[in-house]
């Protein structure tokens, strides 16, 4: 129960002044905004994306888009906080701008894909816990013990905390 009171989230208000952010007609920001993925939610997803930043990595092709929704399935109820859940994805581009890597951050793992040739970066959010899956990818290429099917059945063992 201790260990469920943990770090409290502060959320800064918008609008938000950040040192060293790029402005809009910087071409860095620019290929950002091209670059960012579509998001493939459920359709009964009911936490909301609060907030997404873009950081360019300094010396390598890679764009990293942090997403910040307002909740998640489980802590939700423990007093004092803000539940908060935050995930990230990023984009590898080669010289055109292209995207050529997709990575994202799926419970403990990197997962990565090719998206050379694919269009628009893409990845599917799972519902209520906000993993980020690359769009199109294959279940059985997860992570042993990391499948949709896996999670859900886990959670069965958290379900009061939901």
């Amino acid at each position: 129960m201790l260990c469920a009171c943990g770090p409290r989230a502060h959320l800064p208000p918008r609008p938000l002044t950040v040192v060293g952010a790029l402005s809009a007609t910087d071409s860095i920001a620019r290929l950002a905004h091209r670059l960012a993925p579509l998001l493939y939610l459920q359709r009964d997803e009911w936490f909301p994306l609060v907030r997404a930043v873009a950081v360019a990595h300094p010396t390598r092709p890679i764009i990293g888009y942090h997403l910040l929704w307002k909740d998640d399935v489980h802590g939700a109820w423990i007093p004092f906080t803000v539940p908060t859940d935050e995930e990230i994805v990023w984009v590898g581009y080669d010289s055109s701008g292209a995207p050529t890597d997709l990575w994202t951050y799926w419970h403990g793992k990197v997962l990565r894909a090719d998206w050379r040739g694919r269009g628009t970066p893409a990845v599917d959010v799972q519902w209520g816990k906000h993993g980020l899956l690359p769009r199109g990818i294959i279940e059985s290429d997860l992570p042993r013990f990391q499948t949709l099917n896996s999670f859900y059945a886990f959670h069965q063992f958290g379900i009061l905390d939901i």
